[in-house]
């Protein structure tokens, strides 16, 4: 290859230092753009340096290559101490910061002198910083091969166009924790949410450490400083229901567990709430352990207090009794056949004994052992199977209070009808139904009959100490048009006084009425059922008034006739 200007020399003295070419202008005067060096061709400025050591390259300069593409073409690593390029450029930096620009010199993204990034802002507050302006969505999304890398695949994090903030995953959230891997936290799919577990089931699944002894899956706080006048503190869980489309919910019920009193903060209780029109407190388990259901203070001494009715099933398929109590003050127990039994024992050792029924600690009834109840009572005296104790005992036998839906028969003939109530007893050595007046005397009523009104019709009362009176409705107040009775002869020769025997026992009456004859003559003496398939009966008492209403009429012919004589 030919050159213009060749300087060549040979460099061979040992250890002495050589410089190739100097070139050194002493000058003060002239600008300071002068140049020292110039290269050119054909008029062309290639390279210069100027008199203040200022270069210039007008091609690519190539270090480590000889054919550079870039004004800067580098094969190897730099090192320098300041990297800056112009300010217009994509990227720049301003001695302390990193600064990226889009076509049309709008910076898009920065590294401050902190190290934080900034996207859409300059002013980042944290590690990383993505801002937009107006009330827009902007989200940062991280994605993989196996997600894609379009719109919505993998994982985005930010704000949506409300403000609120955002985390839209593709797939599951796996939250691992140690350095080995362990997954301690997933929502999935469908958005169940698992704790100790990756496959949920539910919206909430927890599985605890496998330890021995209790373990603590979830802890409720509520961090109100506790004092004297500051009121309970509680903090508990809240069961919902979506009631528009916009997701809001309405409570249906709710559990609680806090302070229970204001004297103390290691006294805690469960209270239980439900919903009709607002959330109530239904049910309550005190710091004793005490169950108060319809009220929220239960008795300091009662496990179980019930403000309101309680009804209740209890079957034991297996037909182990459950205690009502630990020292065996009864038991309910399944006995096979479809019957649950209840049973009391006198001692915990299940010996057979009584069930007692009291009322503020004092026993006002009781089955005993032999199937005898007793009430105001606690032994029978041989008095019968109910024994019912208000005053001076009565002895016997046998009593059968009965409302049927068919016929219950006691003995020939005798029954109580479908609907009816009857009493059924045995009398062959004493009174069948005994009935004592204690405590006025004569005048004192045993039975009182009263019409559907409520006025009364007729009774049975005491008369001296020695009899009863059998009274119907004869008071002058509940009559009208009172006038005398018309002569009865005609009445009394109608009426047929029949001889009969009776079907049931075949015994004999020598005197009495047919109803249905007697009905023609005075109905009022009659009892007429009805259902017609019923028996009839007579009053015998009615006829009385018309008798004594003949006997005067006699009494008077009498002494007309004697007169005349």
């Amino acid at each position: 290859m030919a050159y213009i200007y060749d300087l060549t020399d040979t460099w061979n003295a040992g250890g002495t230092t050589f410089n190739g070419i100097k070139l050194n202008v002493t000058d003060s005067a002239s600008a300071v753009s002068s140049k020292l060096v110039t290269l050119q061709t054909n008029g062309t400025e290639h390279f210069s340096v100027t008199k203040a050591g200022v270069g210039y390259f007008s091609g690519n300069v190539g270090i480590g290559t000889s054919s550079p593409a870039y004004k800067l073409d580098v094969a190897g690593a730099i090192q320098a101490q300041d990297y800056r390029v112009a300010a217009t450029a994509p990227f720049f930096s301003t001695g302390d910061e990193f600064r990226w620009r889009t076509t049309g010199g709008t910076e898009r993204m920065r590294i401050d002198s902190s190290g934080n990034f900034a996207i859409g802002t300059s002013s980042p507050n944290y590690s990383l910083t993505s801002y937009k302006s107006g009330a827009v969505a902007n989200y940062i999304q991280v994605a993989s091969g196996a997600t894609g890398a379009a719109a919505g695949n993998g994982t985005l994090f930010g704000v949506d166009a409300s403000g609120n903030g955002v985390v839209t995953v593709q797939g599951a959230v796996n939250y691992i924790t140690s350095v080995a891997g362990a997954e301690a936290m997933r929502i999935d799919s469908s958005g169940n949410v698992g704790i100790g577990m990756s496959a949920p089931t539910t919206r909430l699944s927890v599985n605890g450490p496998a330890t021995a002894g209790n373990i603590t899956v979830l802890t409720l706080n509520n961090p109100r400083t506790y004092g004297v006048g500051l009121g309970v503190a509680a903090a508990g869980i809240i069961f919902g229901r979506q009631t528009t489309g916009d997701g809001a919910t309405a409570p249906m019920g709710a559990i609680y567990g806090g302070n229970t009193t204001e004297t103390s903060s290691s006294f805690g209780s469960l209270t239980f709430h439900t919903r009709d029109t607002t959330l109530q407190q239904r049910m309550v388990i005190n710091e004793l352990g005490n169950v108060g259901i319809g009220t929220n203070t239960p008795g300091a001494s009662i496990k179980l207090d019930v403000v309101g009715g309680i009804r209740g099933q209890a079957v034991d398929t297996t037909g182990s009794p459950a205690f009502f109590s630990a020292s065996g003050g009864g038991v309910l127990y399944y006995n096979g056949s479809g019957v649950a039994v209840l049973r009391a024992y006198s001692n915990g050792a299940g010996a057979a004994g009584t069930l007692t029924f009291n009322a503020s600690g004092s026993e006002n009834m009781r089955l005993d052992a032999s199937g005898n109840l007793l009430v105001n009572r606690s032994s029978t005296s041989g008095l019968g199977k109910l024994n019912v104790e208000g005053g001076a005992d009565f002895t016997g036998g046998n009593v059968y209070l009965a409302r049927d839906t068919g016929f219950v028969s006691s003995g020939s003939g005798s029954q109580v009808q479908a609907g009816k109530v009857g009493i059924l007893f045995n009398a062959n050595t004493n009174q069948g139904l005994a009935l004592q007046e204690t405590a006025f005397g004569s005048g004192s009523s045993f039975i009182l009959f009263a019409n559907l009104s409520g006025t009364a019709i007729g009774s049975i009362t005491q008369s001296g100490t020695s009899n009863v009176l059998y009274n119907t409705s004869s008071d002058a107040r509940l009559k009208h048009d009172i006038v005398d009775a018309p002569d009865a002869a005609d009445l009394i020769d109608a009426i047929q006084v029949r001889s009969f025997k009776w079907n049931a026992d075949d015994i004999e009456q020598r005197y009495g009425f047919i109803a249905q004859e007697l009905l023609e003559v005075a109905p009022e003496a009659v009892s007429v059922p009805k259902d017609p398939e019923d028996t009839m009966g007579v009053d015998y008492s009615k006829l009385v008034p018309m008798l004594v209403k003949e006997l005067q009429s006699l009494r008077a012919r009498v002494a007309q006739l004697e007169g005349a004589a």
